[in-house]
């Protein structure tokens, strides 16, 4: 277990400037900082081929190929943590999800990706959970919120710009601004809301 610490400024040739989670290892993150972080492959702050728990942790300003902030391929929980400001050369500028994860009462957002997924690119063997999570402010030119490429289930949580790829599946709760390309269908959903009533 990493408790209340920083991890800062490092460089990787490869993947995990920050954290480097090997395959089949069990780790948890609590009460940190990672930022600043440069990764040559992919998972700038973070990458995770095992099952990892991140809580109240805060991720920013981290670079790498994909999955600027955080790349997972097994299990992940994210809970009560901020994924922030990150940047890659391809997608997924804040979260690259190739795994099994949940995001709960936490906030991914003013990440950016030049190809797609801005904020989070759940890929195709990814399956990710979002529970009280707001995703805001990405930049990309194709789903700066979330691109999808498997399936994203949603619930009571914020989508501040565009979503690409497969529809979201809503449980409902849901707010959409400013547009309706998120999938949101359930009857307690809000898509089309201007930001000003937010």
């Amino acid at each position: 277990m990493m408790s209340s610490c920083t991890v800062s400024d490092n460089l990787a040739d490869d993947d995990g400037a920050g954290i480097f989670i090997a395959p089949g290892r069990e780790a948890s993150i609590e009460g940190s900082s990672i930022f600043g972080q440069v990764a040559g492959g992919t998972g700038g702050g973070v990458y995770s081929d095992g099952v990892l728990s991140i809580n109240r942790t805060t991720i920013e300003f981290n670079q790498s190929v994909w999955g600027g902030g955080v790349h997972s391929l097994r299990d992940l929980v994210l809970t009560e943590s901020t994924i922030g400001f990150n940047t890659v050369l391809r997608w997924g500028g804040g979260f690259a999800n190739e795994g099994l994860a949940s995001v709960t009462n936490s906030t991914i957002s003013s990440n950016s990706a030049p190809e797609y997924g801005g904020n989070i690119a759940n890929m195709s063997a990814g399956n990710l959970e979002l529970l009280h999570a707001t995703i805001a402010d990405g930049v990309s030119p194709v789903g700066d919120a979330v691109h999808n490429d498997s399936s994203v289930i949603a619930t009571n949580s914020i989508f501040l710009g565009s979503c690409a790829g497969f529809g979201l599946e809503s449980i409902g709760g849901n707010v959409e601004s400013p547009g309706n390309g998120c999938n949101l269908t359930r009857v307690r959903d809000r898509k089309n809301v201007p930001i000003s009533k937010l």
